[in-house]
């Protein structure tokens, strides 16, 4: 799972800088249980961009 939560952030790294470079981007890793949320952010214009979320489980990726 650790390597699905990394590759996520990285692609969602990469799009922030293809499509709004200069953006403000902010991630955010919460665990809850054997679950972890991984949230990715950016800010574009007025209004925030909406995250990506992906949830899991301690299995192995």
């Amino acid at each position: 799972m650790q390597r699905a939560a990394y590759r996520t952030v990285q692609e969602a790294l990469a799009n922030v800088r293809k499509h709004a470079p200069g953006s403000a981007v902010e991630v955010a890793f919460h665990r809850r249980g054997a679950a972890v949320e991984v949230t990715v952010a950016n800010t574009v214009g007025r209004h925030p961009a909406r995250g990506c979320r992906v949830r899991g489980t301690d299995r192995p990726g």
